[in-house]
């Protein structure tokens, strides 16, 4: 969920220059427009605070804005962000509270209340009360997003995507939302039927690809092509859109697993597929549970030496470790 808007900002005042600031303090009787005056000027030197990320001093400016000036709105609104990054989450979903029960459509305190209880944990409440701001903003492609997001977090994933589609249908343009959208499509159609999971897909296939185009270079977009190519039974596409994340991220060692799989057990290809495994193995790759499954595949080529090729790398770990085990002792002697 994107932060709620950033502390606003009021005009400086006169009566915010240190020195007038100085004899405001010191009076002991101020009148009305003396205390709008220093109530603004704490509202001012909270802002300043904020912009350092000085939260806790930042939050006793704001409650000493409002001790002077109830109606200070935008103090009450900035005391909260300064609760929430501060992490006292129930200090400021009380103050959310009490403001909202004489203003309940105030779509600020609504979006601040909903970031609080989703950086808490307490997702289904902070979907819940952000609904009530995307009544307030219908039209507003972020409030759209965050609800999505917190849909998502709460495990709604069928309501993220309707709120994602309708996003996208409204904006374009926003290829956050839009490689979002894809990748919700993609883990949904491991629910979905096999009629509707082939839709799904394809719907997932078209947002990622339109994402890429706008981002060519995101290598989580290129996994997710590869991804649907494969669960749509395109394996031809998955492997080349495997073979251009290896070759983007030479040091991903799954990315050089998965090509090895596919070339393994889909495509026959003993030689390049071996490769693959070789070099995921030099990555790092440690994945028993996909090892397992990888042997357990009937249609496994070049079987002899795969088993071969793991053995040795196994041999080469033990080596390395039994080798760093032995300079560490002589370091020690």
């Amino acid at each position: 969920m994107s932060m709620p808007p950033p502390a606003y900002r009021i005009p400086k005042l006169a009566a915010c220059c240190g020195f007038a600031l100085a004899l405001l303090l010191a009076s002991s009787c101020m009148s009305l427009g003396e205390r709008k005056n220093l109530a603004n000027g704490y509202t001012e030197l909270g802002n300043s605070f904020a912009e350092q990320k000085k939260w806790d001093k930042a939050g006793l400016a704001w409650s000493r804005a409002l001790e002077l000036d109830a109606r200070q709105g935008i103090a009450g609104f900035n005391l909260m962000r300064a609760l929430v990054e501060a992490k006292k989450y129930d200090e400021a979903n009380a103050r959310a509270r009490a403001i909202l029960k004489s203003d309940p459509e105030n779509a600020m305190v609504l979006s601040m209340y909903a970031y609080s209880l989703y950086k808490s944990g307490e997702n289904d409440k902070a979907a819940e009360i952000y609904e009530k701001v995307c009544l307030l903003n219908a039209q507003d492609a972020l409030s759209l997003f965050n609800l999505a997001v917190l849909y998502e977090a709460a495990g709604k994933n069928e309501k993220a995507i309707l709120k994602l589609r309708e996003l996208v249908q409204l904006d374009p343009a926003n290829q956050n939302a839009r490689f979002r959208f894809g990748l919700l499509l993609l883990e949904q159609s491991d629910k979905a039927s096999a009629t509707l999971s082939e839709e799904t897909l394809s719907e997932a296939l078209i947002n990622i690809e339109l994402y890429l185009g706008a981002q060519p270079d995101s290598m989580p977009a290129r996994v997710a092509l590869a991804r649907i190519h494969e669960k749509s039974g395109a394996f031809a596409k998955a492997i080349e859109a495997w073979v251009l994340v290896s070759q983007k991220a030479p040091a991903d060692s799954l990315g050089w697993f998965n090509l090895a799989r596919l070339r393994l057990v889909i495509a026959g290809d003993s030689a390049n597929g071996l490769t693959d495994l070789k070099k995921a193995l030099e990555m790092g790759f440690k994945d028993e549970a996909a090892i397992n499954k990888l042997l357990a595949s009937e249609s496994l080529a070049a079987r002899e030496e795969v088993l071969q090729l793991l053995a040795d790398n196994k041999d080469a770990q033990e080596k390395a470790l039994a080798d760093k085990a032995l300079e560490k002792k002589i370091d020690g002697d």
